[in-house]
């Protein structure tokens, strides 16, 4: 379009350029009379000096012209001056939907470019964490189609009782769902066993929300990992801790991502609880019910809390096995709530004893709700006894 209006207005300006120097070379060509110097400016003084003398009768349609006068080409200035802008402006590149680079180390590259990559993003999917956390996912990413590998898998989330607004979640958490090898029937398949598990269609949709990454699965390692914390091994051979079916679907629930933990470090977990700490196998099971996302914490982290609990904190066992929370916790935010309770005489523990403080107030509230269900005082003195650690 801006090539046509340069071309255009070219014309224009050439056509008026002419008619300026037409207009030019037809007042130089009168005869002057009494010019004998051949410059530009005697001509033009001259010119103006017999101008009353000249008439049309004298001109008799001769046609003088001084030798030494040069006159303005317009017309090949103007194509030197195009021939040179020409050269030196940088081409104009438009990109469609197929001219995709090459290669690249990132989605930066394809997003502006891509129509795939911006329906993503447009849905909220966030593509710095899958470069991030799922780098090989980038190989077949900018080669999805729009209809064919990405539509079947969004209506299959939506029957599954996925909003719209929660597509972003989802495939963030587990951009393989639009892997083109991983088909409905395959999704299908993780589905329609966990509906066979008596896991309800609400709860079907729950983990796919919230651990989208067990579609990934296969079905034999999904079997066996719910089996395995059905009846889950201990020290002793003879004895496991068991589950019945509605307690193993609450903790699949409460913490979906245990069915990807190695069985081992599982195991250790639970040897160390029975060992180390000297907690019974009841104790262990009422635990892990409550709270099965402290086997993520590992058997350090696991020996250090209950060694404060037990030690500064003076919490029995059984305590300790009623109030499963303290191991899913920040050690740093225990040790420093509880020594300024200590400091204020306020770490009564026991709801035997006046002036009971809940551990619950203690491990799981903000700094607000701390200070204000404990009744200790105000925030900013909490605030700055902490500073002070």
């Amino acid at each position: 379009m801006f090539a046509v209006c340069r071309v255009c207005f070219s014309k224009t300006r050439i056509a008026a350029l002419k008619l300026l120097q037409n207009s030019h070379n037809g007042l130089m060509s009168y005869p002057y009379q009494g010019i004998s110097t051949p410059s530009k400016n005697n001509i033009h003084s001259s010119c103006r000096q017999d101008s009353d003398r000249i008439t049309l009768n004298e001109i008799g349609g001769k046609n003088v012209v001084p030798q030494n006068v040069e006159f303005f080409d317009p017309e090949k200035e103007f194509f030197e001056d195009l021939n040179t802008d020409a050269k030196t402006e940088s081409p104009v590149v438009e990109y469609n939907e197929q001219e995709l680079p090459i290669s690249a180390d990132s989605f930066a590259a394809y997003a502006n470019v891509s129509e795939v990559l911006q329906t993503l993003i447009m849905f909220g999917v966030e593509l710095y964490k899958i470069e991030k956390h799922n780098p090989t996912a980038m190989q077949f990413y900018v080669k999805l189609d729009l209809l064919k590998d990405i539509t079947p898998k969004l209506e299959y989330l939506t029957t599954n009782g996925i909003l719209p607004a929660e597509f972003g979640q989802v495939i963030t958490k587990n951009p393989f769902l639009l892997d083109p090898n991983k088909t409905i029937e395959d999704l299908e398949e993780i589905t329609g066993y966990l509906k066979s598990k008596n896991f309800t269609q609400d709860q079907v949709s729950l983990l796919l929300v919230r651990f989208p990454q067990m579609w990934n699965m296969s079905l034999v390692k999904l079997d066996g990992m719910l089996g395995f914390y059905q009846n889950l091994p201990t020290n002793y051979e003879t004895k496991t801790i068991s589950f019945s079916g509605d307690e193993l679907r609450n903790m699949v629930l409460k913490c979906p991502s245990i069915v990807a933990l190695p069985t081992e470090s599982v195991y250790l977990m639970i040897k160390s609880m029975e060992m180390s700490c000297g907690f019974t196998i009841q104790q262990i099971r009422q635990i892990i019910s409550a709270k099965p996302s402290m086997l993520f914490r590992g058997r350090n982290y696991l020996h250090s809390i209950y060694l404060f609990c037990s030690n500064e904190m003076k919490l029995t066992h059984k305590e300790m096995a009623r109030n499963p929370f303290l191991f899913d916790t920040r050690l740093e935010r225990l040790v420093t709530r509880h020594r300024y309770l200590y400091e204020l005489g306020k770490d009564i523990y026991k709801d035997t004893e006046p002036g009971y403080i809940p551990l619950f107030d203690v491990v799981c509230s903000t700094n607000e709700e701390f200070c204000s269900n404990c009744d200790i005082g105000t925030i900013a003195e909490f605030e700055k006894y902490m500073r002070t650690q």
